[in-house]
């Protein structure tokens, strides 16, 4: 990752630029993922200016650990209570999906291509060919 700051606005390819290999739902969801990483970052700008662009890879990845530690409290919680949970946990998993975008776009990677990556690197691992 030489040359690429952190925090930069650039993307850093992870593997070959091509568009996802898989089965025909996750293709079209593909495209879906750059666009909502986009809104996230648009979204971010205006509320926060640049600061959220600076954060360091310590940062985020103890605000997203922090997010995964909000929602299993909130399910120990239901275990141990006996109640019902899930309109709560729905926030805290969309706070995860938002800093995952967020993490991602702040260290200059892209959500598609790393997805898009990690599922043909389990499918080859899995012995399993796309549809």
């Amino acid at each position: 990752m030489s040359g690429h700051p952190v925090g930069s606005a650039e993307r850093i390819p992870v593997g070959p630029p091509k568009r996802f290999s898989g089965d025909r739902r996750m293709r079209g969801l593909m495209g879906s993922l750059s666009d909502l990483q986009q809104a996230l970052e648009d979204e971010s700008d205006e509320m926060f200016g640049d600061r959220w662009r600076k954060g360091s890879r310590l940062y985020w990845a103890t605000a997203l650990a922090g997010e995964v530690g909000e929602l299993c409290n909130l399910v120990k919680k239901e275990a141990r209570d006996g109640t019902d949970l899930t309109p709560r946990i729905g926030e805290e998993i969309a706070d995860i999906v938002i800093s995952s975008f967020l993490t991602a776009s702040a260290v200059g990677l892209s959500i598609e291509e790393v997805v898009a990556r990690k599922r043909e690197l389990i499918r080859a691992r899995e012995g399993s060919t796309p549809t």
